[in-house]
């Protein structure tokens, strides 16, 4: 199984990204995000669903308090890649991990590389601008594996998900 996180800020095109993957090498494809157990929460507290400046500032600053009170995000993560290894198809998966703040990529690929679980990071990037968060604001203040400039037409964005593929597969 390859571990990748993957990154971007907001809009940046990660789902894009993995969609193309999935069609180029399918079947293997699985996507998950340190967000995930944050938005059933938010959800609960009234937010909608919508990506607006100011829910994406509110799950920013849920994550940031759920981090610091008991490393949820991490936690789901893990235990979501610890269920994947139950499954027949494991050996031939891809796991896409979306993690925005550089200090969680740090730890979680740490924790991945106590178990010899080698993680791959991936940024995509399109300038977007700021977006009022330090979750989405904050992402080019880690050094990637690989840096997906996604400035440009979808089919050069699928040219550069081959060449990863190609490189890692």
């Amino acid at each position: 199984m390859k571990h990748i996180i993957i990154n971007g800020s907001g809009t940046s095109g990660k789902d894009t990204f993995i969609k193309l993957f999935d069609e180029l090498y399918p079947n293997t494809t699985h996507n998950v995000s340190s967000i995930d157990p944050i938005k059933d929460i938010a959800y609960i507290g009234g937010w909608s669903g919508e990506k607006t400046e100011e829910s994406r500032k509110l799950l920013s600053d849920l994550k940031k308090l759920f981090i610091e009170y008991n490393d949820l995000p991490t936690i789901f993560l893990c235990d979501y890649c610890d269920n994947l290894k139950k499954r027949d198809d494991y050996n031939y998966s891809t796991v896409f991990m979306h993690v925005r703040e550089p200090d969680e990529i740090y730890k979680l690929k740490l924790m991945f590389n106590l178990e010899d679980i080698e993680v791959i990071t991936l940024l995509v990037d399109k300038d977007v601008g700021k977006l009022g968060n330090p979750s989405d604001d904050d992402v080019l203040d880690y050094k990637y594996d690989y840096y997906i400039d996604n400035n440009r037409t979808i089919e050069q964005l699928k040219e550069a998900v081959e060449t990863f593929i190609n490189e890692e597969f």
